[in-house]
């Protein structure tokens, strides 16, 4: 007795199914098509969480409730003017390590009342006048303790957030010693930070 065997349709060649543990191949086309959808829907999710992230870390600090906080009004540190000081490129640590950083550095001062945010456009201009003509006036002796401060520092307690902190620290202890009364230190903002 004879057995016919029959050929597919045509001069395609028959697929072999595929092994276990594989999954069948896909066309091409279709495949990188899923692959794009699925990085860009990994893209979403991943900047909605960091801008969730960023949302919080910035307002977490800033939500008050109950009465006590609004009994410490009167206490509270409003808003003052800031002062940029530029950039600073500078050798870090010990001279042998070649490492360093760029920085732009502001600084912020308070003011005791909210007056300041209260002023007129043209009370306003007037005391940004006195205020950046004082900072210039002392700017040669910050921007000397800004460098050597940064140049006691290494690369490597500088690549840590703690690091950057106590950098600040020393910074406004240091500096809030050259500037008037009637601007009080606050905070310096590295609003650039780059160890190379």
């Amino acid at each position: 007795m004879a057995t016919s065997t029959s050929k597919p349709a045509g001069n395609a060649p028959k697929k072999d199914p595929p092994k276990e543990g594989q999954k069948p191949a896909a066309s091409g086309a279709a495949s990188g098509d899923r692959r794009m959808m699925a990085m860009i829907a990994a893209f979403a999710i991943l900047s909605a969480g960091a801008s969730a992230g960023a949302v919080y870390m910035v307002t977490r600090n800033q939500l008050t409730s109950g009465p006590a906080a609004h009994s410490n009004m009167s206490n509270r540190e409003f808003p003052g003017p800031t002062y940029a000081l530029g950039d600073f490129i500078v050798n870090l640590g010990a001279v042998e390590s070649r490492r360093y950083l760029k920085a732009s550095v502001a600084l912020a001062c308070n003011t005791h009342t909210d007056d300041f945010a209260k002023l007129s456009h043209d009370k306003m201009g007037a005391f940004m006048g006195e205020f950046n003509t004082a900072m210039k006036m002392r700017e040669p002796q910050i921007k000397d303790v800004v460098n050597t401060t940064i140049a006691s520092y290494g690369a490597h307690e500088l690549g840590t957030v703690q690091g950057r902190q106590a950098l600040k620290t020393t910074l406004i202890n240091k500096l809030s010693r050259l500037l008037p009364p009637e601007y009080e230190l606050a905070n310096v903002y590295f609003t650039d930070f780059i160890i190379q």
